[in-house]
Formats: structure tokens, sequence, C-alpha cells
């Protein structure tokens, strides 16, 4: 009998409302331009990335020169994907004067295969960047970055 006369007061109860707690806010990272760096000076702080010099605002071409893929490569332009294909391929874009970053991975898994990534500066020569082959010995899975000094 107690039981149900205890069971009934609760019921009669106005439920207690928990106090909403304040959300925290945190402030997203913003990423703010980066002040020019002397090519020197750049080189040195990054001894394992290539750093080339390209011309702000000209066009430039990386070009990507495969065999068919089983899987496609990626080419990537600070953070944006460029190219993404399972042929050869390439893509057009220009830079504001500063750093930036270029990037590319491949993974070949077919029998023979090669590749080689070049850089064209406006209407000059390409530069190659990077040639690879099973023939030459080199392992089938590939991740560059190179650092792109525009000025």
């Amino acid at each position: 009998m107690k039981k149900k006369a205890a069971m009934a007061a609760r019921k009669k109860q106005k439920p207690v409302q928990k106090k909403a707690k304040a959300r925290k806010v945190r402030k997203k990272a913003t990423a703010s331009p980066a002040a020019p760096v002397g090519l020197k000076a750049l080189a040195k702080a990054l001894p394992s990335l290539a750093v080339i010099s390209v011309p702000a605002a000209v066009p430039l071409k990386l070009r990507m020169d495969t065999t068919d893929l089983q899987v496609p490569y990626m080419v990537h332009v600070d953070g944006v994907t460029k190219l993404a294909s399972s042929f050869s391929g390439e893509c057009e874009f220009t830079l504001t004067s500063g750093t930036h970053h270029a990037s590319w991975s491949i993974n070949h898994m077919e029998d023979l295969w090669e590749h080689s990534m070049s850089l064209r500066k406006g209407g000059g020569a390409p530069d190659v960047l990077e040639r690879k082959s099973k023939a030459q010995g080199d392992g089938p899975v590939t991740v560059t970055v190179v650092v792109l000094a525009a000025s």
C-alpha cells in the first residue's frame, strides 16, 4: 500500500526540468595566406620536398602520362582535385603570388607500367617532375608533393 501511495505522489509531482547546458562553440581554424617566403629559405626548411619556381598569373599545365591503369590516379593543386583518371591527362590552372602545393598519387597494379608527371609554364617546354616505371625497379605506389613558389 505504501508503494502505491508513493507512486501516486510521484505522478502528481511536476517533472523536474533540467537546465540546458550552454554549448561551447569552438572557433574554426581559418587559414591565413602565408607571407611570401624566399625560395632558398623554403628549400632549406623543407629539404625532402621539391620547390619549383613558377610565374604567377600565367597558365600552368600539369600532365600525367601513364599506361592504362586499373586504379585511377589523383592530381591535386592546393588540395583541389584537378585530375582523377585511369588514362593520361592534363589540367590547366593559374596561381596567385605566394606558395602553393601540387600532389599526385598513383597505384600501379598492371604487369608492365610506367608514368611521368610534367609541368609546363606558359608556352615553354615541359619540365619532367617525376618519371617511374617497373622496368627501372621503382615501387608501384607513388605519393608525391611539390611546393610551387609563384612570383
